[in-house]
């Protein structure tokens, strides 16, 4: 059974080991209710969370089935986050290589299996393929013409997405936030909105686990604002099916921390997209 598939309750006691529900409580400066609720199937405010997975040393990804637990980072994963850095750099910064890109389609299935090493945790694995994929995704961007333009840049806004995602896991918080901000440019150059918009929400969620709570809350406020529901569908299912599976889980994702978060306007907006997502759900990834 995956990570993913266990409950919030059930995650968090998995976590908590043999520790106490009033000792977790005491040392997370909450009330043991906070967590006995928790633990319950209940929700708890984004603070009260925060402080229950610093004191697991955890953060609020592995709470809510985002990421599996994280062991400490190991020497090969260490040499995959250097080079992934240094790929990402090279990538925004257009350096010549001499490496020969693949199709888009050859790059797209490339990217789908470093998306499935991230959500698995195969972050070695993931280190290499980004190590190849961000150079590749780059040369074919600056050879495509004008009919392969956009699907190109998709094709590297979603690279640099998957190291900002990577980067973030891996705790080095600045190369996140580069990575996504080298999308967020590739997006706005093609036009994309749609990716434009998974980028900035996948900002927010660096700003949270950065404790960045009210940066990352006003971003994503933004996008809810910026992207109305029904064309957040009807852009979703003109994309391919990676992208449209990212919108989806986007659509959880940020519901659930507006909910946590209780603001009124974002739970409200975001609501109408559940709901617009609750009947595309059939034709989604």
């Amino acid at each position: 059974m995956q990570w993913s598939e266990y409950t919030t309750a059930e995650r968090l006691k998995s976590l908590r080991g043999g520790m106490t529900q009033e000792q977790l409580a005491e040392a997370a400066g909450v009330s043991v209710g906070v967590v006995r609720k928790v633990e319950r199937g209940g929700t708890a405010s984004l603070p009260s969370l925060l402080s229950i997975a610093d004191e697991l040393g955890t953060d609020i990804a592995v709470l809510f089935g985002q990421q599996a637990p994280r062991r400490s980072m190991a020497r090969d994963e260490r040499a995959a986050l250097r080079l992934v850095s240094a790929a990402t750099h090279d990538a925004a910064i257009g350096l010549p290589t001499d490496v020969e890109p693949g199709t888009v389609a050859d790059l797209r299935e490339a990217v789908q299996r470093a998306d499935s090493a991230y959500w698995a945790g195969r972050y070695t694995e993931l280190g290499t393929l980004l190590g190849q994929l961000l150079p590749e995704a780059r040369a074919r961007y600056d050879v495509a013409g004008t009919a392969e333009r956009e699907a190109a840049g998709g094709l590297l806004v979603d690279v640099f997405q998957t190291a900002g995602m990577a980067a973030n896991v891996w705790g080095a918080r600045d190369l996140a936030y580069a990575a996504l901000t080298y999308g967020r440019q590739v997006a706005s150059q093609i036009g994309d909105d749609l990716r434009g918009a998974h980028l900035a929400a996948t900002t927010a969620w660096v700003n949270l686990r950065d404790g960045r709570t009210s940066q990352g809350f006003a971003l994503a406020a933004t996008q809810a604002d910026r992207i109305e529901p029904l064309r957040f569908f009807a852009l979703s299912m003109s994309h391919e099916t990676s992208c449209r599976s990212r919108a989806k889980r986007w659509a959880w994702e940020a519901l659930s921390l507006a909910k946590l978060q209780g603001t009124s306007r974002l739970i409200s907006r975001l609501t109408q997209l559940e709901q617009t997502l609750q009947v595309a759900i059939p034709h989604l990834a």
